[in-house]
């Protein structure tokens, strides 16, 4: 078994993506969708629907759990609504980090704790939070990586 692991994050928004998907089709989603796609173990992915559970993203389907099945909480819907958005500033922020004077490792790194940081706010504060705080996450980042620039969006 050399397949890379899923990280975190990857775990956390594969799980949004699929409880979107089914939201805006009027179903449920199916947590075996994504732990076939991610290489997770069934107890794997029971354990990260439990996680997510704690932290008001989503709720099994009492009624249908075979699947791991599960809907978005509102908070859930909420991320899932905003994630393009997020994306595209973690993308220009990371063109930033790119082009920054570090070398390839710790671009790396910087890239890493970045979406980290926005991810984890917006998961715990709401996307919108996080999108409002960009540049309060990117000034926090610039104490860790002094070498970013002072604003991303004028390279």
């Amino acid at each position: 078994m050399n397949a890379e692991r899923p990280g975190y994050w990857d775990i956390v928004i594969a799980y949004i993506r699929e409880g979107h998907r089914a939201w805006k089709a009027g179903d449920v989603g199916y947590g075996v969708e994504v732990e076939r796609a991610l290489g997770l173990s069934d107890m794997e992915g029971h354990r990260f629907i439990q996680y997510l559970e704690g932290l008001g993203l989503v709720e099994y389907e009492q009624a249908t759990n075979a699947l791991g099945a599960f809907h978005l909480l509102p908070k859930g819907l909420a991320f899932a609504e905003r994630m393009p958005d997020i994306e595209d500033l973690l993308a220009e922020q990371t063109k930033a980090i790119r082009v920054g004077q570090a070398g390839e490792a710790e671009k790396r790194q910087a890239g890493f704790s970045l979406r980290d940081e926005m991810l984890k706010t917006a998961v715990n504060k709401g996307a919108d939070v996080a999108i409002q705080n960009a540049s309060s996450i990117w000034t926090f980042m610039r104490t860790v990586y002094s070498w970013l620039p002072q604003d991303w969006r004028h390279l």
